[in-house]
């Protein structure tokens, strides 16, 4: 298991390549992050920089097991590849 400092009730971004034509703004309403078996609202959805990617931003909540847990970002529903988040304890 990974050393993290990532934990319930903190902030975490991350920044999504191929997300959403960078020609438009996304709400946020329209975008769901799933954390182990636990889905979260997005409160933030931004373009990074104007580097094409995007930043989307959420709250850790409280129940996620410590270790690795699977991340996904769907966007109206449609999945993003599956990434990987690290939880402490």
């Amino acid at each position: 298991m990974r050393n993290s400092s990532i934990k319930a009730g903190d902030t975490v971004m991350v920044l999504l390549s191929n997300f959403a034509d960078p020609s438009t703004a996304v709400a946020p309403g329209r975008v769901q992050l799933m954390i182990g078996n636990t889905t979260q609202p997005a409160y933030l959805v931004a373009q990074y920089m104007n580097s094409g990617l995007f930043q989307v931003e959420t709250i850790i909540p409280s129940g996620i097991p410590a270790g690795a847990q699977n991340l996904v970002v769907y966007l109206d529903g449609n999945a993003s590849t599956v990434g990987t988040i690290y939880i402490g304890q």
